[in-house]
């Protein structure tokens, strides 16, 4: 059966000649200036490379934060160039966000009217629209007409039209049909002017709830975003769109910001009421998550869930040593459970308000291997097999440095039953 291995097996030191401790003791006296070099053109070389330094940090100063930004320190194995690592707290001290919020932190709070977006197809005309016509061919005119109160625009020679109720293209046929069926030789294009604007409410757990004057254009998530945004105390996952008192449309936030999702982003009417309640069963994620934070979900919802929303789990997470926080007023704190994650559980696993999950990352342990130290040509960790021997890992002189020492290899073994190291 194969032998595990745990921690260091071999340390190997090829020791370098007496001559090579002479030439670095000479450079070292070079370095301090002693002997070789001279201290007045190590000074102006300096003076020199620090202005290059400067101008070099003033030149890719923006390059430098981008670059510094997409570092991770904590990826893959960053445990030492020996096998003595520190211990690896199992503490999480950076506190938990709520997540969605931020998006709201700059959200314009004035009314804009959208005068360069163009009129969809389905855009429901209604008082105070304005239409532009153009007759070309037999009759070349211009109208600029706007919808009345009693939903009619008054098309000159043609007399009132109603238009109130209609899509755009609804309206776009029926005057291309007017116009064919009594001017020979004449046709019309039409297009939206100016657009009228309404009133709508933004209540419930809103920063600023109110009325608010929006352009006909406006959608729901245009409202909220215009309010100020989202509360926390407000829930992002089931703002409901009313109108004339019932619930027509609930949205999801989630399904905006994480999936891009915008079918349910309703164009808004005059009178519609955007109602956000307030939040209800949220759980957290800390540690080895692409997200940590605190996610709002709904009752059906399980941990597989939540660690979707987080954005799955890191490479170097330990799916076998997670702990969850779990509130119990009963003995008035709180039970630590150990959770086990894995595809067959995570659908399964039940969530309650309030609970915390703890996702460590594996211990920078480096199994089954060797490490190989000193006067070699390649110093650092090599995978170990079973009946390895040091002729595996030093073939020929090929794979030292030069003026090394051949008499003197010093082997550093651990000893498995009390873990003490011993030379060989």
């Amino acid at each position: 059966m194969k032998k595990e291995i745990y921690l260091s097996i071999l340390l190997l030191t090829l020791m370098p000649s007496a001559s090579v401790f002479a030439q670095v003791q000479l450079g070292e006296l070079a370095d301090e200036g002693g002997l070789m070099g001279d201290p007045g053109s190590e000074m102006r070389q300096s003076a020199f490379d620090e202005d290059d330094d400067v101008d070099a940090q003033q030149q890719g100063t923006s390059r430098d934060k981008r670059r510094l930004n997409s570092e991770d320190k904590n990826y893959g194995y960053t445990g030492g160039k020996n096998f003595i690592n520190p211990p690896q707290e199992k503490f999480f001290d950076e506190p938990l966000s709520y997540f969605g919020y931020e998006f709201f932190e700059d959200a314009p709070t004035d009314f804009a009217p959208e005068i360069n977006i163009p009129v969809p197809p389905d855009y429901i005309l209604g008082p105070n629209d304005e239409v532009n016509l153009i007759t070309f061919g037999a009759r070349n005119s211009t109208y600029d007409l706007t919808v009345n109160r009693d939903g009619e625009i008054f098309f000159p020679g043609f007399g009132p039209i109603n238009v109130s109720g209609l899509s755009f293209t609804d309206v776009k046929e029926t005057l291309e049909t007017v116009v064919e069926n009594q001017l020979l030789s004449t046709k019309v294009r039409v297009s939206m002017g100016n657009l009228r604007s309404m009133d709508i409410f933004v209540l419930g757990e809103a920063h600023q709830p109110g009325m608010y004057t929006v352009s006909s254009l406006a959608t729901l998530t245009n409202a909220i975003f215009q309010s100020g945004g989202v509360n926390l105390t407000g829930s992002l996952r089931n703002i409901q769109l009313k109108r004339k008192g019932e619930v027509i449309s609930t949205f999801d936030f989630y399904d905006l910001l994480l999936n891009g999702d915008t079918s349910k982003d309703i164009r808004l009417m005059q009178g519609d009421v955007v109602f956000i309640p307030p939040i209800t069963k949220t759980a957290g994620l800390a540690g080895e998550i692409t997200r940590p934070g605190i996610y709002e979900l709904k009752q059906h919802e399980t941990l597989a869930d939540l660690i979707k929303f987080a954005g799955n789990l890191k490479p170097k997470a330990d799916t076998f040593a997670v702990t969850l926080h779990r509130v119990d007023p009963s003995s008035n704190g709180f039970d630590l459970i150990p959770v086990s994650i894995n595809n067959s559980s995570l659908g399964s696993y039940d969530l309650k308000n309030g609970d915390v999950f703890n996702i460590f990352p594996v211990v920078d342990n480096l199994k089954n291997a060797v490490l190989v130290k000193g006067h070699a040509l390649q110093p650092g960790f090599f995978p170990w097999y079973e009946g390895m021997r040091i002729g595996d890992l030093i073939q020929s002189k090929q794979n030292l440095l030069s003026m090394t020492d051949l008499t003197y290899v010093l082997v550093k073994r651990e000893n498995k039953l009390n873990q003490n190291y011993e030379y060989i």
